[in-house]
């Protein structure tokens, strides 16, 4: 017995009940695999049932260079491997993410940018002293968009009257932009808009043809307007008896992460794709000109099934075909030479 006004000493730390709940075990990540579906062959099928969707396998690995017309920035980041840090698995401190005190308040506001039909615009302005360089090359926007209505991949120079009889866009392609020149340190100081090979510009100083945009490139001062395609775009086409074909050929191919994709392969010279391209080009809707190379990923809805997708690109006659431009590139040529001069 306890003498009166003593309370019995607390219970030593053992003997308090652990209400704290194990772990629960790790689940395991479960991986399912997708059967890729046959090819779609062309036995059994006669000429007469031949609509023009025609499938074959795709020839040739993508080599082609940075384009707007097929620069699909998310799927180049796919290539990349992951970081233990950028891991969902591994949480990062948001306190070193986003950085606060000085740091932010002396970042400059927002760059304003334009949104419009498939389309992103805002303004870089640059200014150099000495010897500064803007550090970025670049090319004849025309020449590259011409060269992909060709099927032309293999980046060589198009010969002038070609390039003259071929309706294209007025622009400058960036190609590249190289570390710790102008443009670069605009990159770091401009989150929200950064520069990307494989964006356009369509305006230097208020110059909007190629020539001048080339001649203004010299100043000491430039103000750029800057171009980037949507990665994902629409296309509608409605067969009828004057035009049963749809005019495109398309392939199918292993994607980097195991699933089967569609890509088209070409673009026939005739049919109801081309004629979709000429309105478009007549529009100066560049950007909403299919290319050979462009990933199908969806036809009236059907996604995620590369053999659903081409059933319905064989049963429908109103096809509304969701695209998404091939992966970027990275040049492997001399940007030092005078088809991709560095300013």
């Amino acid at each position: 017995a306890l003498p009166p006004n003593e309370e019995a000493p607390p219970p030593p730390p053992h003997a308090e009940a652990d209400v704290r709940r194990p772990p629960a075990p790790e689940e395991k990540e479960q991986k399912i695999e997708e059967a890729a579906p046959a090819a779609a062959g062309r036995g059994g099928e006669s000429d007469d049932e031949d609509d023009d969707v025609e499938e074959e396998k795709a020839r040739r690995p993508d080599t082609a260079p940075c384009s707007p017309y097929g620069a699909g920035q998310e799927e180049q980041a796919e290539k990349q491997p992951r970081s233990a840090a950028s891991s969902p698995s591994h949480v990062r401190d948001r306190r070193q993410t986003f950085p606060t005190g000085p740091e932010v308040s002396n970042r400059p506001p927002p760059i304003p940018k334009t949104e419009g039909d498939g389309c992103v615009f805002w303004n870089v302005s640059l200014k150099r002293s000495g010897n500064e360089r803007y550090g970025f090359a670049h090319c004849n926007g025309k020449a590259d968009f011409v060269r992909r209505r060709l099927g032309d991949f293999s980046d060589e120079p198009v010969d002038k009257e070609t390039l003259a009889n071929e309706a294209g866009p007025d622009c400058l392609l960036i190609r590249k932009i190289m570390e710790g020149f102008l443009l670069h340190e605009w990159n770091k100081i401009h989150l929200d808009a950064r520069v990307k090979p494989g964006d356009l510009i369509v305006e230097v100083n208020g110059k909007r043809t190629t020539s001048e945009m080339q001649q203004e490139l010299r100043s000491e001062a430039i103000d750029l307007r800057i171009q980037r395609f949507h990665d994902r775009f629409t296309v509608v086409l409605e067969k009828s008896p004057e035009q049963p074909k749809l005019g495109f050929k398309f392939g199918r191919r292993e994607g980097h992460s195991g699933k089967t994709i569609l890509k088209i392969t070409e673009v026939a010279p005739v049919g109801l794709l081309e004629s979709v391209n000429q309105e478009n080009i007549a529009k100066g809707h560049w950007h909403l000109v299919v290319f050979a190379g462009m990933r199908i990923e969806g036809v009236n809805g059907v996604e995620g099934d590369a053999g659903r997708i081409t059933a319905e690109l064989r049963r429908a006659d109103r096809i509304e075909m969701k695209l998404r431009r091939n992966e970027a590139h990275r040049l492997q040529r001399d940007t030092s030479s005078s088809r991709s001069p560095q300013r």
